[in-house]
């Protein structure tokens, strides 16, 4: 009796097995077809983004706060795709552009962060990174910079979305 009743509660547990991992392999089939069809939504997520041209740059409060620097990224829009028109630092007074400002260049140069250098460097990590704010790596001595053109890539993203295309000011 003992015997029938181990080899019944073994054969129980073993079809237990066998049906909980045939549902997880249909589990696994579905989630994988599941995942191609996000793979192909994925690929197209772009199209999430409306055609037109998105600014975000620093308020005047912030601007202030950077010492007199507004920081200004321009995205273009189009069939979907989102690509860097502009980025950089805009003086207060002037507009004069910090990338090509002499005068800060020399002091920047003397700290060892020229933005003549930086600059283009981010631009070419947001190339790089498609555009997305979590993949766009810094550069070495240009940390505020760096982490400006990040909140200001998906602040333009957001207006994007939305397609509002008047200046996005972040506080």
């Amino acid at each position: 009796m003992k015997k029938a009743l181990i080899a019944l509660l073994s054969a129980t547990l073993i079809l237990s097995s066998l049906a909980a991992c045939s549902k997880n392999n249909n589990g696994a089939g579905n989630s994988s077809s599941t995942g191609s069809s996000s793979n192909a939504e994925s690929a197209t997520n772009t199209s999430v983004y409306k055609d037109g041209t998105y600014t975000a740059e620093f308020s005047d409060k912030r601007a202030e706060d950077e010492h007199g620097w507004r920081d200004r990224l321009v995205i273009k829009v189009t069939g979907g795709v989102p690509a860097l028109e502009d980025y950089d630092s805009f003086n207060l007074e002037d507009n004069r552009r910090k990338s090509t400002d002499e005068s800060y260049a020399m002091t920047a140069e003397a700290n060892g962060t020229e933005p003549s250098i930086f600059i283009p460097q981010l631009i070419e990590n947001w190339n790089a990174a498609g555009g997305d704010p979590a993949k766009i790596e810094a550069v070495a001595g240009a940390t505020n910079s760096s982490d400006a053109i990040k909140e200001l890539t998906h602040t333009a993203l957001d207006a994007a979305k939305r397609g509002d295309e008047t200046v996005q000011a972040i506080d």
